[in-house]
């Protein structure tokens, strides 16, 4: 029987998406931005009313008015910050979110654009920063 060397048996690292670089303008008229917004929301499989709502904040954090696909880079605190604003305009009483990452983890996959095959946008999370790219 013959050894296979240690190297051949392991598997590549997994290969991350790198950010891209952001639209130096604005690529959509603010009514194409919009319309893609509420579109997307619409679409999420997510039956969670809350949920649905915190993926609202999220891409529009992530894709704010005035610029363009692919995105600015946006701060992991920033991004928290925005949900925990829209929490307490919702609720004052309510505390910070707890796990605000969990929400976008899901934007990313079944539950928000590989379940509705939006295709075009996809949510890029590297280190601290996160923004919305192009496929």
């Amino acid at each position: 029987m013959t050894k296979v060397p240690a190297k051949a048996r392991t598997k590549p690292a997994p290969k991350h998406s790198a950010l891209q670089t952001p639209a130096q303008k604005q690529t959509h008229t603010t009514e194409q931005r919009l319309e893609w917004l509420e579109n997307a929301s619409q679409s999420f499989v997510n039956p969670s009313l809350a949920n649905r709502t915190y993926y609202r904040v999220i891409l529009e954090k992530l894709w704010p008015e005035g610029h363009g696909i692919p995105g600015p880079y946006i701060k992991r605190d920033d991004l928290r910050e925005s949900i925990d604003a829209h929490r307490r305009v919702e609720n004052p009483a309510s505390g910070d979110y707890r796990d605000p990452f969990r929400r976008l983890r899901e934007l990313q996959g079944e539950e928000g654009f590989v379940g509705i095959g939006a295709g075009a946008k996809i949510v890029i999370m590297l280190g601290d920063y996160v923004h919305l790219g192009k496929n």
